[in-house]
């Protein structure tokens, strides 16, 4: 990573970051240095200087993780809606899908509330999930888990194995307590070893 102003080398340990902006050590040294100026450039310093020091190094952390996913293509979806499109999909299509009529009849049955491309992100999720999956060459199926909790807890580990793959592309630490707020579900610290390792094990194996 570098810094967004200097374009020098950025790391946590000596820098911060800031809706999207990294800025290093010496950046952020000489922006607290012109705290006393009143050009835009000083009183762009100094804001950005204030909400960090509103922020703590997890919060920090965890924005970094949200930058590179969206960037990743991957977009957060409530679990709620997660599941009705599983429930949606089995009673409108009892005997199997084509790709083409679940995006047709999912935009037609949800653009009201979501977009096209939260729909596709959607649909990417539980693809990835196993929660639709193929029934023939041509025709997919639903295969809903027992409850919305247990897909709930399928999308944080896919969650997961997503963020460590970015982590491993961009030469990022894997901080657990940076990527607890962006999982649904709450986990003990051995239950989130468990997830972290797994997930490290699907990501060795698909490279």
């Amino acid at each position: 990573m570098s810094c967004s102003y200097c374009g020098g080398a950025f790391s946590l340990g000596n820098g911060i970051y800031d809706d999207g902006d990294f800025v290093c050590g010496s950046c952020l040294a000489s922006m607290m240095s012109q705290y006393s100026g009143t050009n835009a450039k000083a009183r762009s310093g100094e804001a950005i200087v204030q909400k960090v020091l509103k922020k703590s190094t997890t919060e920090i952390k965890t924005e970094i993780y949200q930058r590179y996913l969206r960037k990743s293509g991957w977009r957060f979806c409530e679990s709620s809606f997660l599941w009705d499109i599983l429930v949606e999909l089995q009673r409108h299509f009892p005997n199997g899908f084509t790709r083409a009529e679940e995006f047709e009849y999912l935009v037609e049955r949800f653009k009201r509330h979501y977009s096209r491309s939260h729909l596709r992100a959607a649909i990417y999720i539980l693809y990835r999930s196993g929660t639709v999956k193929k029934k023939t060459e041509i025709l997919l199926t639903t295969d809903i888990p027992a409850s919305e909790r247990v897909l709930s807890k399928k999308v944080d580990a896919l969650l997961i194995e997503r963020l460590i793959g970015i982590c491993k592309a961009h030469q990022l630490a894997i901080e657990v307590d940076g990527i607890i707020p962006l999982l649904v579900n709450s986990y003990t610290a051995a239950q989130l070893k468990t997830l972290l390792s797994n997930a490290q094990l699907l990501e060795n194996d698909a490279t």
